[in-house]
């Protein structure tokens, strides 16, 4: 059996900030600052490039409350399939080096997706980084949250600046503050494929799915080299790499994955099922 994936883009909701509101500019959705965090200044939206972006700030204090204080997205994707969600995110100087990707299906119990996440400097929007994963199944009660987390290479007890280097003004290392602003753009919870630039690809083919011997075969158009990650249905990524056409997944146990392919600025994302 081959499965086609067509790159094109089907939004349940989408923030993009452009009009300086909280509400999204496609679909139903509401964002829940957590733990005591506030919109950062009176116009709570910084101007970069290439739009505006949602900033915050009052994170929790050094060595305190890892994984309480951040944002919160909640979307109804009742009926939907292949879910995906994706947000980039960029921090100040002294914001949280590292956030979590969560979410839940009932609203009451949080799953990680992936590992804690560096989070760039940046002084405008072309500097992010973007959390992506794939939802196992639609819910009336799934939401996704970004919070701050301790920094997992000092033993998970405290807080690390985004920004290591020296402090001109002060000539000391700049040091993780409640009042670090970590900034939130493109926001989106799709089903089935997102892609931002549908013009250069015709699609991809993945086969055999499902995969009796281990080995699945993607092509595309340029047959251009591709990265690949493969997520179990928790969001734990289990597998990641890079290829022209074939990926050896015999390491995985039976059962069905998500599948996130990237083809220079392409991206699509399928269920796969391993045997």
């Amino acid at each position: 059996m081959t499965t086609t994936l067509s790159f094109g883009q089907n939004i349940i909701t989408e923030w993009d900030f452009e009009s300086s509101t909280t509400t999204p500019v496609t679909g139903i959705g509401t964002i829940t600052l957590l733990g005591g965090v506030v919109e950062n200044g009176t116009i709570p939206y910084v101007t970069g490039n290439p739009g505006k972006a949602y900033t915050t700030k009052t994170y929790a204090t050094q060595s305190t409350g890892s994984g309480t204080t951040g944002i919160q997205f909640s979307v109804n994707t009742t009926g939907q399939s292949n879910i995906n969600i994706y947000v980039d995110v960029y921090g100040s100087n002294t914001a949280s080096k590292y956030v979590q990707l969560q979410y839940t299906l009932d609203g009451s119990n949080w799953i990680n997706s992936g590992l804690p996440t560096i989070v760039p400097y940046g002084t405008s929007s072309s500097q992010w980084v973007t959390l992506t994963a794939p939802i196992p199944s639609s819910s009336s009660s799934f939401s996704f949250r970004i919070v701050s987390v301790f920094d997992p290479t000092t033993g998970n007890t405290s807080y690390s600046a985004v920004n290591p280097n020296i402090n001109t003004t002060t000539s000391l290392a700049y040091a993780y503050a409640v009042t670090g602003a970590l900034r939130y753009d493109n926001v989106k919870v799709s089903n089935g494929v997102l892609s931002t630039n549908q013009s250069n690809k015709m699609g991809l083919i993945v086969y055999p799915n499902p995969v009796n011997n281990g080995l699945l075969n993607i092509q595309t158009t340029d047959n251009s080299v591709k990265n690949v990650v493969v997520y179990d249905l928790l969001g734990k990524q289990v597998l990641s790499t890079s290829t022209t056409n074939t990926v050896n997944v015999s390491s995985l146990k039976s059962g069905v994955y998500t599948m996130k392919i990237t083809e220079e600025d392409n991206t699509g994302v399928m269920r796969i099922v391993i045997n």
